[in-house]
């Protein structure tokens, strides 16, 4: 069966290849010149599979790159609609290797190559914000002068410049021609002055922090390095934690766990009862008390009540009771401990600080003045913002200082740049610090250099190919400012005074004693109740008649001496009979 198969697989394959054999006449969006020649270069053929004087590491078939054995020829770039490269050797040629069915697998193995030992005329500028781009020490905004910048753009082009083998010549000045264009425009910027020196051709390079704005993309082509996150940001405030009512009573007894106080209590409940059974001897403590149920509640209230007092209520007088009592104080001393230990952080109302929204929907329902550089109003009405919401800030900079909690600040919240926030939170060793991060990005803007059109492709491929390797990521950490913020607001809530204790805290505490009372309160009523229905002693309650049945007996009665259990004998309470309950003689 595998056999078969296989028969049946050849011929198939043999076909597909075939098919996509496009012969040595190319495509007809792109055709061969004289394809019928053996002349190098002429028709689809691996014209270097076995190395040529131009490319002898074609000749080693252990070494040689994978680009040697691909067919390509020679086509008219006037006739040819596909993608082609123009001849060094023939004027009006290129050659091409889609036309042939491969891909330029030549030109990007060599791309680096073809930059190598060029010149590439480059103006750097220095950024204005952020943290990320390149920045001239007197030169913010403008052209840098006698110096490159530092920062991690100016990190990573040195990266790539010498790894491609590149040689820079520094352009301060611009003609003329450029700054004519961008009057012509009604542009001032000094980055869209070098995105049109790049467009025009009168540089290869801008190295700077560059937003690819859609105007800006149509005046020069660009290498895209990173997006960069645009978020809403506003003051933080002191909020508090919303309790539900059953955590509210709980809070005081949170230091334990459910499992651990019924343990607690089992325990101590257990050892009282040992104790009580001890002293119950002799010479015990409790010799006297007779009755189990008595002997068991006065077991059960030393226990709580050691328990609450945090010291044994027993003062044993036997060996056993009082090697059992020591045990049970021993108990006590480490509840105490472990209790106290835990119980302020669970009473004391625990504050955070919040911001003074939830998102930019909420600020939009809360009708909040939002402050934003004109480069991001466009993201803000996207999303729904009114305009008159709006507050527009010419500089970036003076953004966060516009922002505040009270309705005369000139906005409540504002949306930048997350860069932007960082940079200016690590001002000053920690600036800003009341202001937060609110929510998810609002959007993201692309960031990147701007390249001539004729190194366009070759500085995009040496570019890209080093943020491939890592080495982009690399310099934004190097660069990357330290987080002063978080390390001041934990110092200002640990040294912040402690919050003092409410009534909510306590509730627990005030519930469990309330109704302690109110339990003691309705069981002394119902014993204070007992006690009136029946003023004599139990003997003589227990063994009388009711009170409407109660009559004095008559004289044969009384002198009969006959027993009277069924007489109303509890009439005269300052009389106390015997057992019997005969009635005296007068």
């Amino acid at each position: 069966m595998a056999g078969r198969l296989s028969a049946l697989l050849v011929p198939l394959l043999s076909a597909e290849a075939a098919a996509v054999d496009v012969g040595p006449a190319g495509s007809a969006e792109c055709p061969c010149v004289n394809q019928s020649s053996e002349v190098y270069g002429f028709g689809c053929a691996s014209h270097d599979v076995n190395g040529t004087e131009e490319y002898p590491e074609c000749g080693d078939a252990s070494t040689a790159p994978g680009w040697c054995g691909d067919q390509w020829c020679y086509v008219k770039l006037s006739e040819c609609q596909v993608t082609v490269e123009p001849s060094e050797n023939y004027p009006g040629l290129g050659w091409s290797y889609t036309t042939c069915g491969y891909r330029d697998s030549f030109s990007r193995t060599n791309i680096t190559e073809s930059l190598r030992g060029k010149t590439l005329r480059v103006q750097f500028l220095g950024n204005t914000g952020g943290w990320k781009g390149n920045y001239c020490t007197g030169n913010l905004g403008e052209a840098c002068v006698d110096q490159r910048g530092f920062g991690p753009v100016q990190n990573f082009f040195d990266l790539v410049v010498g790894s491609a083998g590149i040689k820079v010549q520094q352009i301060s000045e611009l003609p003329e021609a450029v700054y004519a264009q961008r009057a012509r425009l009604g542009q001032r910027s000094n980055f869209d002055l070098c995105i049109w020196a790049t467009g025009m051709g009168f540089l290869d390079l801008c190295v700077a922090s560059l937003v690819m704005l859609p105007r800006r993309s149509d005046a020069s082509p660009f290498v895209s390095l990173w997006a960069e996150p645009t978020i809403l940001v506003g003051p933080t405030v002191s909020s508090a934690e919303e309790v539900t009512f059953g955590q509210m009573l709980s809070a005081a007894f949170r230091p334990f766990s459910p499992e651990l106080w019924l343990a607690l209590l089992c325990v101590v409940i257990t050892c009282s009862l040992v104790i009580t059974y001890f002293e119950t001897s002799q010479h015990g403590q409790f010799n006297d008390i007779r009755s189990k149920r008595l002997r068991a509640a006065e077991a059960v209230y030393r226990a709580l009540y050691s328990l609450f007092m945090c010291e044994s209520r027993f003062e044993p007088q036997t060996l056993g009771g009082r090697i059992v009592g020591l045990g049970l104080a021993f108990m006590c001393i480490l509840f105490v401990c472990g209790y106290t230990a835990t119980l302020a952080s669970f009473l004391v109302e625990e504050r955070r600080l919040e911001p003074n929204v939830e998102d930019l929907n909420d600020a939009i329902r809360l009708n909040k003045r939002i402050c934003a550089h004109p480069s991001h109003i466009l993201t803000l009405k996207v999303h729904g913002v009114p305009e008159s919401n709006i507050v527009p800030m010419s500089v970036r900079s003076e953004i966060l200082p516009s922002i505040g909690v009270e309705e005369s600040s000139i906005c409540q919240v504002g949306v930048l740049s997350e860069e932007d926030f960082v940079s200016a939170q690590a001002t000053n060793g920690g600036s800003f610090c009341n202001l937060q991060r609110i929510g998810p990005a609002v959007g993201s803007h692309m960031v990147g250099l701007s390249v001539s059109e004729k190194w366009s492709r070759q500085l995009s491929f040496a570019i890209m190919a080093a943020a491939a390797d890592g080495h982009l990521q690399r310099a934004l950490r190097q660069h990357h400012p330290e987080d002063y913020c978080t390390a001041i607001n934990l110092a200002t809530q640990n040294t912040a005074e402690p919050e003092a204790l409410t009534v909510q805290s306590m509730a627990g505490p005030f519930f469990v004693t309330l109704a302690t009372v109110g339990f003691g309160h309705g069981w002394s009523e119902t014993a204070a109740r007992g006690q009136s229905r029946a003023s004599s002693p139990w003997w003589v309650s227990w063994h009388t008649a009711p009170a409407r049945r109660c009559s004095r007996p008559s004289k044969a009665v009384r002198r009969s001496g006959r027993a009277c259990r069924t007489t109303a004998c509890g009439r005269w309470p300052g009389r106390l009979p015997p057992k019997s309950c005969t009635w005296p003689l007068r």
